[in-house]
């Protein structure tokens, strides 16, 4: 079939066969959306309420508020890539396991020599909400604390500055990127 200039594109309808236009599939993508983001918080309200369905009558008021937040504080783009958190959860879980036994070998040893200090690093992600996470999420690391964020710079306290921090940072930006998409 040739498409001429005007043609509808996009789907084809199950009842009777005709394309759906694309306003048609951008009105679909934003209902699987805003459904997205209410089945999450649902999930995330049944975790938190311990699967308790009598608190459910107030779980339905926080769901709601919190997707209507959402879209407050990012209006028509997705919150995150699934896919990209399950890879951020599995790099930050094996590096707090690896770091935690580095830092208990360093400190346990009988001739502990830990070298602490303050560590410069020039950050690479975007402005705003990437930088925040990369900042929190670094505090969760053994070893490590964020000590201050100016602009792009980023001071980092480390139990030893032997350890690499600065490679791991680097991956951590990495994923921090591919879960916001956005790109310094």
């Amino acid at each position: 079939m040739r498409r001429f200039a005007g043609a509808l594109s996009g789907p084809k309808n199950a009842r009777n066969g005709s394309t759906l236009p694309d306003n048609c599939r951008a009105k679909e993508i934003e209902i699987a959306e805003k459904l997205t983001r209410v089945a999450l918080f649902s999930l995330a309200w049944w975790i938190l309420a311990e699967g308790n369905l009598q608190s459910w009558w107030f779980g339905t008021l926080a769901v709601i508020a919190a997707t209507l937040t959402s879209y407050y504080l990012a209006p028509g783009r997705r919150l995150f890539a699934p896919l990209a958190i399950l890879s951020f959860v599995r790099f930050f879980l094996w590096n707090s396991l690896k770091g935690g036994v580095q830092v208990a070998r360093l400190t346990l040893a009988p001739q502990a020599k830990l070298r602490p200090g303050i560590l410069d690093f020039q950050l690479q992600v975007a402005p705003g909400r990437p930088r925040t996470i990369v900042a929190g999420s670094l505090g969760l690391m053994p070893g490590t604390l964020g000590v201050q964020l100016d602009e792009a710079k980023l001071s980092i306290h480390v139990i030893d500055i032997t350890m690499p921090v600065l490679d791991e940072l680097r991956e951590l930006e990495r994923h921090v990127t591919r879960i916001t998409g956005k790109n310094p």
